[in-house]
């Protein structure tokens, strides 16, 4: 063998070098990439939620306005009652009659 020249190969670690140390430094880096997952997927699934909802309302003609649930088919409507019993039933009274929910 030459003088100076090592017989171990150049992957072997020297005497008194820290073998450990390297893999703890790509351990971290591993930890600082695996921190952006959580909030990278809450935004792509908040953008999925908002883009969702902007195609259904284009499509389902929702312009964000409130709309009538009912129409009446009379000029004018001249009461409006409520029954106690029951609140899902309204009574309407106009000229041609009465008009019930």
């Amino acid at each position: 063998m030459k003088p100076g020249v090592s017989s171990r190969s150049s992957r072997e670690a020297a005497p008194g070098t820290d073998t450990l140390a390297q893999p703890a430094a790509s351990g971290q880096l591993a930890s600082r990439r695996g921190q952006w997952k959580l909030p990278l997927g809450i935004v792509i699934v908040a953008l999925l939620a908002i883009a969702t909802w902007w195609v259904s309302a284009t499509y389902n003609g929702d312009d964000g306005q409130a709309a009538p649930i009912a129409t009446l088919d009379t000029p004018d409507f001249h009461s409006l009652l409520v029954d106690p019993a029951n609140s899902d039933r309204i009574l309407f009274g106009s000229h041609a009659g009465i008009q019930e929910s």
